[in-house]
């Protein structure tokens, strides 16, 4: 193509991330698509979810959540249903929401934390008290919370739970007669540096 003002170019029809784009790295001349420079200018987000009653098998042994839906992802991935991956280094903000269910007629407590590439995050672990079964009710509880957590390129986080009870799990809700059916789990991921 001859030189031509960028202005006299003709406008491009819809992006689709794979257009490349010229770019000068290191006194170089190189080439980037547009969705590689929306996740570096936006940094990588993803939001997963789980629509399944997830059972804690064995008392007092960690068990991995699991996530059946991504609702969408720029940067990161979910491998084996588990793996959150990040595919750059950097500052990322995970927030998650858990909708835990107990048929005992106890109080029964539940440990949550999160695993960096298949080892504990020390200091990440929360304790929660699901309420028992009352009056022919299961008890419930919903929790969240979010940690920032510094990654390297390719780490992997996995959300964990526990409980010294098999008479509590994760589930999902179906909808109601006034209300909508809830996700049993929800994870969103965000680059903040």
């Amino acid at each position: 193509m001859a030189d031509q003002k960028i202005s006299a170019m003709p406008s491009a029809a819809t992006l689709t991330g794979a257009e490349l784009v010229p770019l000068v790295q290191s006194g170089a001349n190189v080439q980037a698509t547009l969705s590689t420079l929306t996740t570096f200018t936006h940094g990588a987000n993803a939001a997963f979810e789980d629509f399944t009653t997830q059972n804690l098998v064995s008392a007092n042994t960690p068990a991995i959540v699991t996530f059946n839906t991504t609702d969408w992802a720029t940067g990161i991935t979910l491998a084996l249903s588990s793996r959150i991956t990040v595919a750059n280094a950097g500052k990322y903000n995970f927030q998650f929401s858990i909708q835990f269910g107990c048929t005992s007629v106890q109080l029964q407590d539940i440990y949550v934390w999160l695993r960096k590439n298949g080892t504990d995050i020390g200091g990440s672990t929360g304790l929660v008290s699901v309420p028992n079964s009352h009056g022919g009710v299961d008890g419930h509880a919903i929790v969240g919370w979010n940690f920032f957590l510094d990654l390297a390129a390719n780490d992997y986080i996995q959300l964990m739970w526990t409980s010294a009870s098999t008479t509590v799990n994760i589930r999902t809700l179906s909808a109601g007669v006034a209300w909508p059916s809830t996700a049993s789990v929800v994870m969103t991921v965000n680059q903040v540096a």
